[in-house]
């Protein structure tokens, strides 16, 4: 399916190039697997690997990322899949 990403583009780090690498990881993803991803930014494997059917454990040091990640997980209607900012203290 479609996925649709909001960001604040002059707060979050985005690479746009790497979507065809993000594709290819999840689609080695089954629907039982458990995905962490430490560096999450906006949710680039996250959601899609969330919208898969896999749980997600998601972080980043920016939280302007993990909120982004938070509101493109629940806007794509991802279920499980848990966001959150990590400290670098």
């Amino acid at each position: 399916g479609v996925q649709t990403c909001a960001l604040p583009i002059s707060q979050v780090y985005w690479n746009s190039r790497l979507q065809g690498e993000h594709a290819r990881l999840v689609e080695s993803f089954s629907p039982s697997d458990v995905v962490v991803d430490a560096f999450a930014g906006v949710g680039p494997f996250a959601v899609p690997a969330g919208k898969k059917g896999c749980g997600v454990l998601a972080s980043d040091l920016n939280p302007a990322s993990a909120a982004s990640l938070a509101d493109n997980a629940k806007s794509n209607k991802v279920r499980f899949c848990s966001a959150f900012a990590t400290s670098s203290n």
